[in-house]
């Protein structure tokens, strides 16, 4: 898992997750369509803006930023 990284644009499905980013990176392993994803931390989005999970078909380029972790499908 990538710590503090970002990976925007490629996204084919997105959700409200669990606190726990590792339930977003399981969920990209089990889906054979899923390449990379991010999970976006809670509060993002607003100040009770739950956590996300948002799946990609590709792997974006990675970008610095505490707002998220991010992963790539091996």
């Amino acid at each position: 898992m990538e710590q503090n990284t970002d990976r925007p644009g490629m996204n084919y499905k997105n959700y409200a997750t669990s606190q726990d980013p590792q339930i977003c990176a399981n969920d990209c392993a089990n889906d054979p369509n899923c390449r990379a994803f991010t999970y976006v931390k809670p509060g993002v989005r607003g100040p009770n803006s739950p956590p996300e999970c948002w799946l990609k078909n590709g792997v974006p380029n990675a970008v610095s930023g505490d707002c998220c972790v991010s992963g790539v499908k091996i």
